[in-house]
């Protein structure tokens, strides 16, 4: 894969970066923190999860039907569940959908994303908190030579089965 991420974590009381984990071949377009020691990314493939312990070092990789390997994703430790922005075939040509996993037994449902969204612009981030998802929308880059990002991203808030809650407009500069 051209793509390649390192796991680090850092202190927050002293600020140190603990040594990274081998490199995973992967966007490393989310985390899920799974215990202090335990952190997973998408994995090489797609349909897997790269898990890496900080106390062995080691990176393995478990099934996770259903998760795409380069589409953003986010983890909610409570319910296990992984939410995650999704397109029809993989290839990242237009995402259209959020897709509900279970960590260890892989795709649950979908639902569509609002239309609202999709015009907005690219989804590209997505967090969860407090039972709510926010996803950042905006242009993506035009070409990988001579390209220009969009001066206007919206960042909505959505209940996990897909309802638009509320959004903002803001321009880059003001980021």
């Amino acid at each position: 894969s051209p793509y390649n991420s390192k796991i680090y974590r850092i202190n927050k009381s002293t600020g140190v970066k603990s040594a990274g984990s081998p490199y995973i071949a992967s966007h490393g377009q989310g985390i899920g923190v799974i215990s202090d020691d335990v952190v997973f990314i998408g994995g090489s493939t797609d349909s897997k999860i790269a898990t890496y312990s900080f106390v062995t070092g080691l990176v393995t990789e478990t099934a996770c039907t259903g998760l795409y390997k380069d589409f953003p994703f986010c983890y909610d430790k409570d319910s296990d569940r992984i939410y995650q922005l999704q397109d029809v075939n993989a290839t990242s040509a237009f995402i259209v959908r959020l897709s509900i996993l279970d960590r260890v037994n892989g795709f649950l449902g979908d639902t569509n994303i609002p239309l609202m969204m999709v015009n907005g612009g690219y989804p590209q981030g997505l967090s969860y908190s407090g039972g709510q998802l926010y996803v950042t929308c905006g242009g993506a880059w035009a070409s990988s030579t001579g390209g220009a990002w969009n001066d206007y991203w919206t960042l909505y808030k959505m209940s996990t089965g897909g309802v638009l809650l509320d959004y903002m407009a803001f321009r880059r500069s003001s980021m």
